[in-house]
């Protein structure tokens, strides 16, 4: 059983509790690099220290190879041959299609389904009921709008929406962020 205690980092003896696992309380992929790199650098809280949280009516692959402090949710699925990157969140009855790579940060949404082959870069988010077809590789800090069909490659550091999902404009969530 898990316990939450919600504080400020002035507010914590980190160094005195330096053997308790942590996990991310959010979801969005910016923010959650944003505090990692603030607790890493800060308080030497490394990626060993993450905890992942899985759900267990969700199915993972035997042969999918997890990342560090994944969050899977009710009803998720992923697939064969699939690697997780470090903090991988994916909502209830998403699916992750065999030989998927997703890189660090990555946020897939309820009900998105990425089918096989696809390759999704760092901080990456894929929006409610997206769904990715075979092949397609997205960039890194891009963001996927709900609903939206991607059967094209889309470049780094965009949002892009609609059936066929095309860019719209450049993803300002991660401007001031440094990689």
């Amino acid at each position: 059983m898990y316990s939450i205690r919600h504080f400020f980092d002035f507010e914590y003896d980190f160094e005195s509790n330096r053997y308790f696992k942590v996990q991310f309380g959010v979801h969005h992929s910016n923010v959650k690099h944003l505090l990692y790199s603030h607790f890493s650098k800060k308080f030497g809280i490394t990626k060993e220290r993450y905890i992942s949280i899985k759900h267990p009516s969700s199915y993972i692959a035997p042969s999918a190879e997890l990342g560090g402090a994944l969050f899977l949710e009710p009803l998720s699925v992923i697939s064969s041959c699939s690697k997780l990157g470090f903090g991988v969140s994916i909502k209830r009855s998403a699916s992750v299609g065999h030989h998927v790579t997703l890189g660090d940060f990555v946020n897939i949404n309820p009900r998105a389904v990425l089918s096989g082959n696809v390759n999704i870069g760092m901080g990456t988010e894929i929006g409610v009921g997206a769904v990715i077809s075979n092949n397609v590789t997205l960039g890194s800090r891009t963001l996927i709008g709900a609903g939206s069909v991607v059967t094209r490659d889309i470049p780094d550091g965009v949002i892009a929406y609609g059936n066929p999902c095309k860019v719209i404009r450049e993803n300002e969530r991660w401007a001031d962020i440094l990689i």
